[in-house]
């Protein structure tokens, strides 16, 4: 069994490098590591081609002129908190998540 206390002061390290409000980043972290799972996020090719794919899109947006609403350094910090998530033992961010 891991050490949820030692696992819980790193998910609030991470939580609060992340803060913003309502929690929006860490939460749409946990949302991702969720939907594409621990392994991805520790793949470091998969990591890449996730931040490339989103670079790439703001790219193609702003040379027309536009702009997301969401900003490509949002996504790309929810991608890296995404990824500290994903280090941490599923049962501890299960547990961190519920309480």
């Amino acid at each position: 069994m891991s050490n949820y206390i030692e696992n819980k002061k790193n998910l609030n390290a991470i939580r609060n490098e992340y803060r913003s409000t309502g929690d929006v980043i860490f939460k749409a972290a946990i949302q991702m590591v969720v939907e594409h799972g621990q392994a991805n996020f520790n793949d470091e090719e998969w990591y890449t081609n996730a931040i490339n794919s989103v670079n790439a899109r703001h790219d193609e947006v702003e040379k027309q002129g536009k702009v997301l609403v969401i900003s490509r350094q949002f996504e790309i910090h929810i991608l890296e908190c995404a990824k500290r998530l994903a280090e941490i033992d599923t049962y501890d961010l299960m547990i961190y998540a519920q309480r």
